[in-house]
Order: C-alpha cells, then structure tokens, then sequence
C-alpha cells in the first residue's frame, strides 16, 4: 500500500508543518536505546520489560506525529517542501534515483537495527549514519522535486 493512501490530503498537509519533520528527525536517536537493551527483555521479559514498551511508545510517535501538528501557516520552507515534494513523487510512483536513495537508506537502516542489537557501538554509528544522511538527502532532494511540481498540489489559502 502506498504511503498516499495511508495518509489523507489533510495529514500530508499536517506533516508537512515542519514541527512534524524536526520533531521525527530529533526523535530518531531515542529509537535505539530500546533496541541495545532488548536482550535483557529476551532474557528476562517480567524484569526488563522497558525496552518494548518504550519501542510501543515510539511506534505509536512514529504513527500519530504526521496527524498531532496544525497545518503550517505557510509552506515556503525546506522541511513543508520536502513532504509535499514525497507526497507528488509518491502519488507517480516513479523508480528514479529518488527511489533509490530510499532503497539505500533501508539497506543501511537494517544493518542499524541489527548492530544496535548486538551492541556494536562503532558499527551502529556508521550504520545509523549513513541511514540518515541518505535520508536528509532524499528529503532535500524532495525539496527541489516539489519546487519543479508545484503546480501540482493545491495548497490551502
């Protein structure tokens, strides 16, 4: 299912306040620390049942921040542009060098996950790293797609 049938025209312009975008970007960090100590949860899940609950938590942040934040006042910044450039590219569903930094992002993000577990401190830095950076970039690159295809959204007044 494609995320522009997840999210409805009102939640894609509730994300693209940018307090939804900042908030998901700073928040990213607080996603490991449950992953590193998941094995206690493993090993003793009725004593160390922080780290899924805390996982839960960031789950449903993940889930309801696109639908917590108003609509910006106005959409002429980097972080409105880049959702509303996602939410144009998603709805064509093209498979172009766009698609790819997304396929690299994930590529890396899986090894995050796996390293965060293991506790690999170094790795998952690297890892984590060059998830992020090649996400950024996918959104800044989102920012000039939606400048180029504007006309295709109907902002609210």
């Amino acid at each position: 299912m494609s995320k522009t049938r997840i999210m409805s025209e009102e939640t894609w312009l509730r994300h693209a306040n940018p307090k939804s975008g900042w908030s998901r970007i700073l928040s990213l960090p607080f996603l490991f620390p449950p992953i590193w100590y998941m094995s206690l949860f493993f090993a003793n899940p009725l004593a160390n049942w922080w780290p899924l609950v805390w996982l839960i938590i960031y789950g449903i942040w993940s889930a309801v921040n696109p639908r917590i934040f108003s609509k910006p006042d106005n959409y002429d910044n980097w972080a409105s542009k880049g959702v509303l450039g996602e939410k144009i590219w998603t709805a064509k569903g093209e498979r172009d060098i766009h698609f790819w930094m997304n396929v690299v992002s994930g590529i890396f993000f899986i090894p995050t996950i796996i390293v965060t577990y293991l506790q690999l401190f170094w790795e998952m830095m690297f890892f984590a790293s060059i998830a992020f950076l090649m996400k950024m970039w996918f959104v800044d690159r989102m920012s000039f797609y939606y400048e180029k295809h504007q006309d295709e959204v109907i902002l609210p007044d």
